[in-house]
């Protein structure tokens, strides 16, 4: 595929993964989805309600059939075995919480609702150790713990009863003025957390998973520390990421807390860091194979 052509669709899919945009599986392109934590089937004015995983997959089903999923089965299965050390400690463990690098040398890591992550070879090359990565991946698994609200059974029944007194509205007067009322709770009650809420609350989320998993703590505050001072050459490839999941100052002086507890194992970090170099180089040369 022509290179400016594969960073277009990239940028597209990258932009509807952020914003949670689901799009139409492609025919005969099945993904099994094994979520348990499923909210009730319900017919309502906007059509089926969907699982969380059936949503995800149908991105995934999307992004897939774009062609730009690296296919590399040593990083895959290197990231399996990360998803497997964190996947014991996460709130929510019926979702497959699936990982698939992206064949994009720019610098970013998705999720979508249902326990989709996305990460690209970019950000496999950028950053310099196993326990960054792990914190990486523990961050975009804990963003999926929170259900989005259009997801809830609460949020459908409410949808139901809205559409009820819509139409009783037509018939009796006073239903304008209940409607209205109840326009007012979906807005403003019903609403789904911040984008900075929902970050702040993954990086609590996300060091509980690193700790339990036996991983390096300060790889976290690595990881912080390297997007905050990034290199101004940098800019173009990390701005998506850095976008939707911001490096505030709210935000380190809370994980700062967060971390203090922790020792910085010096020797360890430097022991990751010379081990990781390997496969810095790996995802190098499979980023080189994506130049024209």
């Amino acid at each position: 595929m022509n290179r400016s052509i594969q960073n277009t669709i990239s940028a597209f899919l990258i932009a509807m993964l952020l914003t949670g945009c689901a799009t139409k599986p492609t025919p005969n392109e099945e993904f099994e989805v094994t979520e348990t934590d499923q909210i009730d089937q319900f017919e309502g004015v906007k059509g089926t309600a969907i699982t969380e995983v059936e949503y995800g997959n149908k991105t995934y089903l999307k992004i897939r059939a774009a062609g730009i999923v690296c296919d590399d089965t040593l990083i895959a299965d290197y990231l399996r075995a990360l998803r497997e050390n964190l996947m014991p400690y996460v709130e929510r463990e019926t979702m497959p919480y699936m990982i698939t690098p992206i064949s994009d040398d720019r610098i970013y890591a998705a999720s979508t609702p249902g326990g989709f992550i996305y990460i690209s070879l970019g950000m496999l090359a950028f950053i310099e150790s196993e326990s960054e990565l792990a914190a990486i991946l523990a961050h975009e698994m804990a963003q999926t713990q929170y259900k989005p609200q259009r997801f809830r059974l609460t949020k459908l029944l409410f949808g139901f009863f809205r559409s009820c007194v819509k139409v009783a509205s037509f018939i009796f007067l006073p239903g304008y003025g209940i409607n209205y009322g109840l326009k007012a709770i979906d807005k403003f009650v019903l609403k789904d957390i911040s984008a900075e809420k929902a970050v702040l609350r993954a990086d609590v989320m996300a060091v509980d998973y690193l700790n339990k998993a036996g991983y390096r703590m300060s790889g976290y505050a690595d990881m912080i520390e390297r997007f905050k001072d990034y290199d101004a050459r940098y800019f173009k490839q990390l701005e998506i990421y850095l976008r939707n999941r911001p490096i505030t100052d709210k935000r380190v002086a809370a994980l700062k807390e967060l971390l203090a507890p922790y020792t910085i194992e010096q020797e360890r970090k430097d022991r990751e860091v010379r081990s990781y170099q390997k496969v810095r180089a790996y995802v190098g040369r499979l980023i080189n194979e994506l130049q024209p």
